[in-house]
């Protein structure tokens, strides 16, 4: 078969296939680049995301139950407390606006259904927040009497929602990128750990408007309490890690000496003795949230820390990705280039100037000497082929001049005889 082919095709199909080869392997090279950077801008999505989630529901966990136990209490709100609320929902709606914006960016599982849901509860806890809000500042015989239990069920339900959001989310980037993965672990074991403790405060809180903690929420204390120090022990299991953070170790630290710390457990253990044995203790409901809550807000920030760190490890790894795929599209760009150049030149050094050689030489065998080709001053082998084209017709002029001078002696000789 290559026998048949012309050494013009031949040599154009010998380029062509080495440039497609040559640009089918950086075409492959940047497309993984194009991945990466679409991967990185993702988890970087994700973990923002994922961030306002987090601080609306630590917002939304506390906002329940303290709006939940002012609206069952028979004075109005006091003005240090509704500060205190107005700052959580202050905290939680620009959290839950902002979610529900950075989800439109982000594909994941149910995404449809949970952002409808998201809205719903939002619109529903927003309109509870004003009506609460109004009523705080009412005797209890003017609040509507289902108002406390519907203002923690859809509190609840909302957190839920969120819950889940946060959930899919993760599970939208799993296995991506193995530091992410780890990153996001030790996120979700510290917001389990905020959650857990969050319930085993809110059995002292509850049993603080009461005035006694009974045997049976003694029991649920003791279950919440030992979950959030199992839960811690994964924590610091995972924080282990060389590769950690200094800014997520730094805040496992200071969650260690928060709510884990020898100060607060000698304080909830007198609350919690006084409570069982149904005196008065130390602080009431008012003064124990904020007190707990900032505790229970050193727990977050070792989520928050380590979402920070995936963000900026994703970031990191999406200017490398970038780069790359700037690199790649440049050395394409630049191979298709040199390809494109390669066939130019050939045809015009090399296929073009043996076309016209081979068509004068055609001329020049058939006894058309006027055939002319300027290629003698080239150095190169089609610089050999022109002198030895010229020397071909060179020849042919002297044998054509011998030949007639032959001629005319004939016919001399002829005319003379």
């Amino acid at each position: 078969m290559l026998n048949r082919m012309s050494a013009s095709l031949l040599l154009k199909s010998v380029i062509t296939v080495a440039a497609a080869a040559v640009v089918l392997m950086l075409g492959i090279n940047a497309w993984g680049s194009w991945e990466r950077l679409a991967m990185t801008r993702r988890i970087s999505r994700v973990a923002e995301a994922s961030g306002f989630a987090f601080t609306a529901l630590h917002n939304l966990r506390v906002d329940r139950a303290s709006t939940r136990r002012d609206l069952l209490a028979d004075a109005t709100i006091d003005p240090g407390e509704g500060k205190r609320l107005q700052g959580l929902t202050g905290a939680e709606m620009p959290a839950l606006d902002a979610l529900a914006a950075a989800l439109g960016n982000i594909a994941f599982a149910d995404s449809a259904s949970l952002e409808t849901s998201l809205q719903q509860s939002v619109k529903t806890v927003t309109g509870l927040h004003s009506e609460a809000w109004d009523a705080l500042h009412r005797p209890k015989a003017e609040r509507r009497a289902d108002l406390a239990k519907q203002y923690w069920d859809e509190e609840t339900a909302l957190l839920e929602t969120l819950d889940r959001i946060s959930s899919a989310l993760t599970d939208s980037i799993k296995h991506d990128d193995a530091y992410i993965d780890q990153l996001m672990e030790l996120k979700e074991l510290a917001w389990l750990v905020r959650n857990t403790a969050g319930d085993a405060s809110l059995m002292i809180s509850n049993s603080m408007t009461t005035g006694k903690m009974s045997p049976e929420v003694t029991q649920k204390f003791l279950g919440f309490d030992g979950g959030a120090e199992a839960l811690w022990a994964a924590v610091l299991d995972a924080g282990r890690g060389a590769d950690m953070p200094a800014q997520v170790k730094a805040a496992i630290d200071k969650a260690q000496q928060a709510y884990f710390g020898a100060d607060y457990k000698a304080t909830r253990a007198r609350v919690l003795e006084a409570l069982q044995a149904g005196q008065k203790p130390e602080m009431n409901a008012t003064q124990w949230a904020p007190f707990t809550v900032s505790r229970l807000a050193s727990l977050l920030g070792v989520a928050e820390a380590s979402l920070d760190a995936a963000k900026a490890h994703a970031a990191a790894q999406h200017d490398a990705a970038l780069l790359d795929l700037i690199l790649q599209l440049g050395l394409l760009a630049l191979a298709v280039a040199i390809f494109g150049a390669a066939l130019l030149a050939v045809g015009r050094r090399v296929l073009q100037p043996l076309q016209a050689i081979r068509d004068a030489m055609l001329k020049v065998a058939s006894g058309d000497l006027s055939a002319e080709v300027d290629f003698a001053r080239r150095r190169d082998e089609i610089g050999a082929l022109s002198g030895a084209l010229a020397t071909f017709k060179q020849n042919a002029v002297e044998k054509a001049r011998i030949e007639e001078e032959q001629r005319g002696r004939r016919a001399q000789a002829e005319a003379r005889q």
